[in-house]
């Protein structure tokens, strides 16, 4: 077991401490439509795996985009995206290491504000260690396929409809529309 002094997490891997510019989810969404990043369907903590991609497509390789839950404990701040843009091994002490903003960062929060149609105050720098895997896979973004649900075939049930089925006494509500669909009601 890893103990606070190691440089290393519990799983074997090295302790990070990363920095970079924090938006909440609702200025995500406001960043990927000014840049026309496609949602791909996915919840907005798995939105990353949309942005690193379009990141990778265009040779956007000095940022990587990661979801988390905003560090300041109890605070009304939302969770939001992490805009990574400095990595630091943790050090065999446990003293954070000092992770501020450059150039690269002020041309980076540039990019954001003019190309991401994001405002000044939407932007929040941090440096925070990596307790959510955002760099499990490295400090470069990455390729991903993942989406979100396929509702391309799924069926509206009504509220009507789901008034009759409580109503009905059936308790399993796939077998209540397979009755419903074999009497004309319902279309599988």
């Amino acid at each position: 077991m890893a103990t606070l002094s190691s440089p290393y997490s519990s799983v074997g891997r090295p302790r990070m401490w990363v920095g970079g510019y924090y938006i909440s989810f609702e200025s995500t969404r406001t960043f990927m439509k000014e840049l026309d990043i496609d949602d791909r369907g996915l919840p907005q903590e798995r939105l990353e795996h949309a942005i690193n991609t379009w990141f990778v497509d265009r040779n956007k390789l000095n940022i990587l985009a990661g979801s988390i839950p905003h560090p300041k404990k109890g605070s009304k701040i939302e969770d939001g995206m992490l805009f990574m843009t400095q990595f630091a091994p943790a050090a065999a002490s446990t003293t954070e290491p000092e992770l501020t903003e450059g150039r690269n960062e002020e041309e980076v929060k540039q990019w954001l504000l003019t190309a991401g149609g994001l405002k000044l105050e939407e932007l929040e720098w941090l440096s925070l260690e990596d307790k959510y895997n955002l760099t499990l896979r490295g400090t470069k973004p990455h390729r991903s396929a993942r989406r979100g649900p396929d509702a391309s075939n799924a069926r509206h049930v009504s509220s009507e409809q789901l008034t009759r089925w409580a109503s009905s006494g059936v308790r399993d509500l796939a077998e209540w529309l397979k009755q419903e669909a074999a009497e004309g009601r319902w279309t599988l």
